[in-house]
């Protein structure tokens, strides 16, 4: 990672939680609208067509800001991996080098529902999404684990898990604390759903 991306990266998130703490719900960590994502089979990788704008799903991991190495990547694919294989419930993370124009939640929905995450059935796709151009990060998820996160859980993870982390130039510390998080909050939801039924 160049010194200068490092640099940006590490007011990451500190400016964006600032200005989300401040402002009404219009602006929050977890998918207000819900997003509804769809069906990709990321273990078959049936994967869906390019879109110009949007980046391919190319595995669990999509670092296209190139913040992690390929051991990183292995680290969080393998827990993406897991959970999915324990609750159904696929995770991806991606990194991407901008924003584009558009705001962190559009952003996140069209390429949460572009790539289709979750089951069909059951819409439970989690994207955890960092845009370090713009200073930016989100957790959305499929409305079928919107019982999973309240917007002060996702605000939680993001202050506990990566800020401290980012602060000090650690991305891929505080990128693997908030997925273990993450994946624990999911894994969580599914066994009270599981115990409801």
């Amino acid at each position: 990672m160049n010194r200068a991306l490092g640099a940006a990266l590490a007011g990451l998130l500190l400016v964006s939680c600032r200005q989300q703490a401040e402002a009404p719900a219009a602006v929050n960590n977890v998918q207000a609208e819900a997003p509804s994502f769809g069906n990709v089979v990321l273990g078959n990788m049936e994967l869906p067509a390019p879109a110009p704008d949007l980046p391919l799903l190319t595995g669990r991991v999509v670092d296209n800001a190139e913040l992690l190495t390929p051991a990183q990547e292995a680290t969080l694919n393998a827990r993406a991996e897991t959970l999915e294989r324990q609750t159904g419930a696929q995770f991806v993370i991606a990194t991407i080098p901008s924003l584009g124009g558009r705001s962190i939640a559009a952003y996140a929905t069209a390429l949460g529902n572009h790539w289709r995450l979750g089951q069909a059935d059951r819409n439970n796709g989690v994207l955890l999404l960092i845009a370090p151009t713009e200073r930016q990060v989100r957790i959305a998820i499929g409305d079928g684990l919107m019982s999973a996160f309240a917007d002060a859980e996702a605000q939680a993870i993001i202050d506990r898990d990566m800020l401290p982390a980012f602060r000090e130039s650690r991305f891929f510390d505080g990128i693997d604390r908030a997925s273990q998080a993450i994946a624990a909050r999911v894994t969580r939801a599914g066994a009270q759903q599981g115990r409801r039924r």
